[in-house]
């Protein structure tokens, strides 16, 4: 059994609305239902920022493999790596921390990119881009959170008692948000 939750997203300044499941207790045992993260917008946008911060970095100078070019992979893979773990985690207070470690891996990013282009190496130029609407979409889904968790007399959708809280509503998205 599920419920049907609308949530309006703001992406790229268009207002969309788009209907989410919230997976109840019955459908834990669903193929995919521990994997909230791998719906979720600011996840798939940071894996592709991954996967271009690994691209960039093998036309880096091989003396850079092991100190910025792998500093930067670490941070890029970071940034979708906690989004995914905060998205598991038990409680709302938990998949913010997580949110905002992945917001610092992309400040981190951010930073080394500034470098990369100081020492004259290649950049993917569509990173600059990525890193801009990941950085928006965590903000924007942090902020749900918070304001669903401090809504009174709304409760948290969980998958079951011991399972993460990982559907957020609000007007800037969060959860299942595509």
């Amino acid at each position: 059994m599920s419920r049907e939750a609308t949530v309006g997203i703001r992406q790229s300044g268009v207002a969309k609305t788009q209907s989410r499941k919230i997976v109840s207790e019955l459908e834990v045992g669903k193929k995919g239902a521990w994997k909230p993260h791998k719906e979720l917008d600011v996840w798939q946008k940071s894996m592709a920022l991954a996967r271009r911060a690994y691209h960039c970095t093998r036309t880096w100078p091989v003396h850079e493999r092991y100190g910025l070019a792998s500093q930067m992979q670490r941070a890029a893979v970071s940034v979708a790596c906690n989004i995914a773990e905060g998205a598991a985690r038990g409680s709302a207070k938990e998949y913010v921390r997580f949110l905002r470690m992945s917001r610092a891996s992309l400040s981190e990013v951010d930073t080394l990119s500034d470098l990369v282009r100081d020492l004259g190496y290649t950049l993917d130029p569509q990173m600059e881009p990525l890193m801009d609407d990941v950085g928006r979409m965590l903000t924007r889904l942090i902020q749900a959170i918070l304001r669903t968790a401090a809504s009174p007399g709304q409760t948290m959708p969980n998958r079951s008692a011991n399972a993460p809280w990982s559907s957020p509503a609000g007007p800037e998205g969060g959860g299942h948000v595509r």
